[in-house]
C-alpha cells in the first residue's frame, strides 16, 4: 500500500514537472555593440508591454567590453502606469560575479527569484553607467539592442526614456527608438500552462492518492 501511495505521489510530481520542462527562455534585449559609446550617469529605461503573463527568471545589464562592471549597475522593472518598481525585479551587478550571456561577451545576468509579470505596461531601467563603464546609445532611430518578443508574449512599443537622476527611479523624459540603449535587459519564459496530457497524469495521480487515503481510512476503522 505504501508503494502505491509513493507511486501516485510520483505521478503528480512528474505531471507538474513535465508541465514546466523544456520551456524556452528568451532574452528581451541583446546589445548590438560590444563597447559602450556614452557616459550617461542617470537612469535609462526602455519600454515594453506584456501581452500575456510571463515568468521573469533573470535581470541583467550591458557590460561594455565584457570585462566586468566598473562600479555597480542597478537594474529593475518599473510599472509604467504606477511608475513604481515591480517587487522582486531588482538586481545589483558588479565586477564579474554575474553570468555572461552564452552567445555574447557583453551582457551579464543576475538570478532573481522567478516572478510572474502580468499583462501590462512596463519599462526595464538601468543606472550606474559612467565614463569608466559606458552604456550604449544608437543616437538616432536605429537599435542599440535587438529585441525578442518571446513569440508574441511581449511587445516593444517604440519608446525609450531617461533621467539625469543617478538612483534607480522611473525615467520620465521620453527618448526615441524602441531599444535605443545598451543598458538593462531581462530573461523570461511564457507563464507555464500544463499540457492536456500533464493534466490527465496529474488527475490520475491525485485520484490514486485519494483512493489510497480512503482505503487506509477504511482499514483503520476495521
Amino acid at each position: 500500500m505504501k508503494k502505491s501511495v509513493v507511486f501516485a505521489a510520483a505521478a503528480v510530481a512528474l505531471a507538474m514537472g513535465s508541465a514546466q520542462a523544456d520551456v524556452p527562455e528568451f532574452t528581451a534585449y541583446t546589445p548590438t555593440m560590444t563597447v559602450g559609446n556614452q557616459s550617461w550617469t542617470g537612469a535609462l529605461g526602455m519600454d515594453f508591454d506584456v501581452n500575456s503573463s510571463i515568468l521573469v527568471t533573470q535581470v541583467g545589464a550591458f557590460d561594455s567590453g565584457g570585462d566586468g562592471f566598473v562600479g555597480t549597475i542597478r537594474v529593475g522593472i518599473f510599472d509604467r502606469d504606477t511608475e513604481t518598481l515591480v517587487a522582486g525585479s531588482f538586481a545589483a551587478l558588479s565586477g564579474m560575479d554575474q553570468t555572461m550571456e552564452s552567445n555574447t561577451n557583453h551582457l551579464r545576468f543576475a538570478d532573481v527569484t522567478d516572478f510572474t509579470l502580468a499583462a501590462g505596461r512596463y519599462s526595464i531601467v538601468a543606472v550606474g553607467y559612467s565614463g569608466t563603464e559606458q552604456n550604449g546609445n544608437s543616437y538616432g532611430p536605429g537599435l542599440a539592442s535587438t529585441t525578442d518578443t518571446g513569440g508574441g508574449a511581449i511587445s516593444f512599443v517604440g519608446l525609450s526614456r531617461y533621467t539625469s537622476t543617478t538612483s534607480l527611479v522611473y525615467p520620465t523624459t521620453i527618448d526615441n527608438s524602441v531599444a535605443r540603449y545598451s543598458a538593462g535587459s531581462f530573461k523570461f519564459q511564457a507563464a507555464p500552462v500544463p499540457e492536456p496530457e500533464a493534466y490527465a497524469m496529474m488527475l490520475a495521480g491525485l485520484g490514486a492518492l485519494g483512493f489510497m487515503a480512503r482505503r487506509r481510512k477504511g482499514v483503520s476503522k476495521g
